[in-house]
């Protein structure tokens, strides 16, 4: 592959993206060429950053590290389990509101309940039980 030019794409956000861009020399015997190009008339164009690469390399590394394995492992526990209790226990599926701002406030109302409803559960005992029984399991 050849390389035709960079290009830099601005995000609604503001953040600037430098791309390098290839392109084939010639897509005409190619066996994959079906699958491989959008356009019949064009040859396939790849575009490649080095930043972003550089990016996903230190994120990959972050996350097969020894703490990265651990904070993968507890988000199941700790961020995961909340959204499940919401959706199945208090069975909300869907927010009743529109626009971010609405959904915000909604989302806001939901995890005070499922905050409360923690606290509640905890003082009176009922989760008591729950945990014994899943300690034994553990043991």
């Amino acid at each position: 592959m050849k390389h035709i030019g960079d290009r830099t794409d601005k995000s609604t956000t503001g953040y600037k993206k430098s791309w390098r861009l290839y392109e084939c020399e010639s897509c005409a015997n190619c066996p994959f060429a079906a699958e491989c190009k959008k356009s019949e008339e064009k040859n396939r164009t790849v575009r490649f950053s080095p930043k972003y690469e550089a990016y996903k390399a230190q994120a990959k590394k972050l996350l097969e590290s020894g703490k990265g394995l651990q904070m993968r492992s507890e988000r199941s526990i700790e961020v995961e389990s909340g959204f499940g209790d919401i959706k199945y226990n208090m069975q909300h599926r869907r927010f009743v509101l529109r626009e971010r701002k609405k959904v915000y406030i909604e989302f806001g109302l939901l995890a005070i309940s499922h905050n409360l409803r923690k606290v509640y559960c905890e003082k009176s005992g009922i989760w008591a039980a729950y945990y014994a029984q899943r300690a034994r399991k553990r043991a």
